[in-house]
């Protein structure tokens, strides 16, 4: 640095011991900030704009040192609107996980983010406050067990893809809560393979109607409207095939094929899901073997190893109850039998069609089948299904109550519009 001897020398130490100044002083010979006053020795100089040492000048420091007060407060102020902001992001996501968001309240929500930028730090600060207490209010009403970054991530996923909802199971929201319940009364009843559908509210008009997914139910409404529509051609036809074209025969035919394929999907799903709310529910207790049997999976060879429907009616209620032998199976049960026998049949020949006789044996082929599904037939495979899966679900459980979405075919023959709602 530069020596500076004399006069100037004397200004600046009158000027230090009067107070002119406001900068900090230090004994150091390592760079500083702006406006920051140094002495070397005795030789006191501040470090300029452009970052070289100069003359010290005490009116120039305080309007530095005024710079720096104004700009720390200008920090605090935005520090506290950036606080208010992540708050309003973790309040907003607790309400799209609990089923809380709506149109309205994503409104008022950018309405007062968009306010905050207005505010004075000390009204963003008792606004943080208030979110800092609901947050906390809504974390202990419902049990939160996780971060509130888990929200955040979740109310993403929801908003993401508008219109349709974000798919979470039953049993990871057990995960993330204790109390759903609160949210959901049904909660508790559901299977662990369940999804709630999570959406951020932007199509929401009020809090309400919470959308829950269960694959085995979905099959089974298909199940039930293609019965309906082809009862519906059966009727139009008539009992002595009045009014019977060929449109309508072979509408008639495609709808009871569907229905049957529909049955075994049902089924088939029904006993899966069983599986997997087993696994997820007790897999740490599992040998290797019994995973396998329950997820599909070959654990040495890392691939699929699929199981059939007769498989998976033997062996998942036999893992469940730990016995060494199937407590369900043909000769005790008659859902079992003939569905087994009759109903894999008839889909194996549509989901693997194949044309003419048996070329090995030539004895009659699959498409046999296909050719003349019978609608009384159909009848049976429908209500055999629903009493099966009634059947099981007893056995296991000891009771229905988780199968308030299952009814049997009403009075007419068809199956009642409360299927479908």
């Amino acid at each position: 640095s530069p020596s500076h001897h004399g006069s100037d020398l004397q200004s600046a130490r009158q000027g230090a011991r009067s107070g002119d100044h406001v900068g900090r002083t230090a004994g150091r010979e390592s760079p500083v900030n702006e406006g920051d006053a140094i002495t070397q020795g005795a030789q006191p100089i501040v470090v300029g704009l452009n970052g070289q040492a100069s003359k010290w000048e005490p009116a120039r420091c305080f309007c530095l040192s005024k710079v720096v007060r104004n700009t720390m407060a200008d920090l605090g102020l935005l520090k506290e609107r950036v606080k208010y902001k992540k708050l309003f992001c973790e309040y907003q996501a607790l309400h799209v996980v609990l089923q809380m968001a709506t149109i309205s309240s994503n409104r008022a929500a950018n309405q007062a983010i968009a306010e905050s930028e207005k505010l004075k730090k000390a009204e963003i600060r008792k606004r943080n406050h208030i979110l800092e207490s609901k947050i906390l209010e809504v974390r202990q009403k419902f049990g939160a067990k996780v971060p509130n970054s888990v929200f955040v991530q979740l109310a993403a996923k929801a908003g993401a893809v508008p219109g349709k909802d974000f798919l979470v199971p039953k049993f990871y929201i057990k995960e993330y809560f204790k109390d759903y319940g609160k949210v959901l009364p049904i909660f508790d009843l559901l299977p662990e393979h369940a999804s709630i559908g999570f959406h951020d509210g932007s199509e929401r008009e009020s809090v309400g109607g919470i959308e829950v997914y269960i694959l085995e139910v979905k099959l089974y409404e298909d199940m039930c409207g293609l019965f309906n529509l082809a009862k519906e051609l059966v009727e139009k036809i008539g009992p002595n095939r009045q009014g019977k074209s060929k449109a309508y025969s072979k509408k008639l035919e495609a709808c009871c094929r569907a229905t049957a394929t529909s049955a075994y999907y049902f089924i088939e799903s029904y006993l899966n899901g069983l599986a997997y709310d087993h696994y997820v529910t007790h897999k740490e207790t599992l040998d290797d073997k019994t995973k396998q049997i329950l997820i599909e999976w070959d654990m040495q060879k890392g691939c699929s190893r699929y199981l059939s429907l007769r498989e998976k009616l033997l062996q998942f209620p036999r893992i469940i109850f730990g016995l060494s032998h199937p407590p369900l199976q043909e000769n005790n049960c008659a859902e079992a039998k003939f569905l087994l026998e009759r109903v894999k049949v008839l889909r194996d020949a549509i989901a693997h069609p194949t044309p003419g006789p048996n070329l090995i044996k030539m004895e009659p082929g699959k498409e046999g089948e296909l050719f003349n599904t019978d609608f009384k037939e159909v009848e049976s495979i429908v209500d055999n299904s629903i009493a099966l899966v009634r059947k099981i679900e007893k056995m296991i459980w000891g009771n229905q109550l988780r199968l308030d979405w299952l009814y049997d075919r009403a009075n007419d023959g068809f199956f009642p519009d409360v299927v479908f709602q």
